[in-house]
This record gives C-alpha cells, sequence and structure tokens, in this order.
C-alpha cells in the first residue's frame, strides 16, 4: 500500500472539523495513527470523512466507523475483521478481497460499492442498502442479510450458505451460480419479483 497522506485528515485535525456529536466522533490520536502508518487496528475513526482515500490493504480490523464517510475509498484487501461500520457511508467503495468477518455493517450504505470476492462470513448486514452493488464470488456464509436490499445487484458465484436472508429484497438480482443451501428465505423477495414463503417457493 502507498504511503498515506490526507491533506482532508491534517485539516480536520488542526481546525476539528467533522466532529458531529461530543463523545462519539473520532479520536485524533488515531487519526493521526492511520495517517502516519496506513493502519489503525482497534481505532476509532467514528463519523470520519474518509471518501476517496487509498486505504488499500489497511489494517482497520475491530475499527469503530461508526458514520464513517467512506464515499468512492479504496479498502481493495483491506483487514476489516470485526469492525464497525453502523450507518456508514460505502456507496462506491472498492472492497475487493476486503476481510469483513464478522463486521458489523448494519443500515450501511453500500450502494454501487465493489466487493468481488470479499469475506463477509458471519457479518451483520441488516437493513443495509447494496442496491447494484457488485458481490460476485463474496462469501457471507452464516452472515445476516435480514431485511437488507439487493435490489439489482450481482451475486454471480456468491457463497450463501446458512446465510439470513428473511425479508431481504431480491428483485432483480443476479444469483446465477450462487450457493443458498441452508439460507433462511422467509419473505424475501425474490429476482423474479415473487415472495419466498416457508412452504418453498420456485423461482
Amino acid at each position: 500500500m502507498r504511503r498515506w497522506v490526507s491533506v482532508i485528515l491534517l485539516s480536520l485535525l488542526g481546525s476539528g472539523l467533522g466532529v458531529a456529536q461530543p463523545g462519539v466522533a473520532y479520536d485524533p490520536e488515531d487519526v493521526t495513527r492511520l495517517q502516519e502508518t496506513g493502519n489503525c487496528r482497534g481505532c476509532d475513526l467514528s463519523q470520519l470523512d474518509l471518501q476517496f482515500e487509498d486505504l488499500a490493504g489497511a489494517d482497520l480490523s475491530e475499527a469503530n466507523l461508526f458514520r464513517a464517510n467512506l464515499h468512492e475509498t479504496n479498502l481493495t484487501g483491506a483487514n476489516l475483521n470485526g469492525a464497525s461500520f453502523f450507518r456508514a457511508d460505502l456507496s462506491k467503495a472498492t472492497l475487493t478481497e476486503a476481510v469483513l468477518s464478522n463486521a458489523n455493517l448494519t443500515k450501511a450504505n453500500l450502494r454501487q460499492a465493489q466487493l468481488d470476492r470479499a469475506l463477509l462470513d458471519g457479518a451483520n448486514l441488516s437493513e443495509a442498502s447494496l442496491h447494484r452493488a457488485t458481490l460476485d464470488n463474496a462469501v457471507f456464509r452464516q452472515a445476516t442479510l435480514s431485511g437488507a436490499w439487493l435490489v439489482s445487484a450481482s451475486l454471480i458465484n456468491a457463497d450463501l450458505r446458512a446465510a439470513n436472508l428473511s425479508g431481504a429484497n431480491l428483485y432483480q438480482a443476479n444469483l446465477d451460480r450462487a450457493l443458498l443451501n441452508g439460507a433462511i428465505l422467509d419473505g424475501a423477495r425474490m429476482p423474479n419479483n415473487a415472495r419466498y414463503e416457508q412452504t418453498g417457493l420456485a423461482w
């Protein structure tokens, strides 16, 4: 990963901008650590503006990125294991081959994000927006996607075994060759717009 230097982060540190709620926003020392090393395992980066940044290969495992702005951020191959992205903006972000195992992506915005070959086993994506996201060959084993918005998403060859997709919207999603063994689909809207019921809808 290239040396990570951000004019935005330097200005944030100098001006105190980006703090939306006292006691909730990022830790300035953690921001400095990220700036200097390109890694920040377990850091508090909540509500930080990281849009357009290059964090490819970064170690942000267990980090708190609550409501962080990661729009179009490059996180290719990043270690995001156990990180919290609750309500974070990851729209159009590149997360190809990223490790998001057991991450909290509840209500996160992942519209048009690139998650090819990403590891999301055990991750929580409840009510996340994945509209038109690319999830080809991604691993979602035992992940929670209840109520997730997957309209027009590409899930070619995705591993969704034992995933919870109850109430998810999969309208016009591409599930070609996806593995759905043991997946929970109760109440999900399927690609053909039919509602899946426990009786076992053939779609």
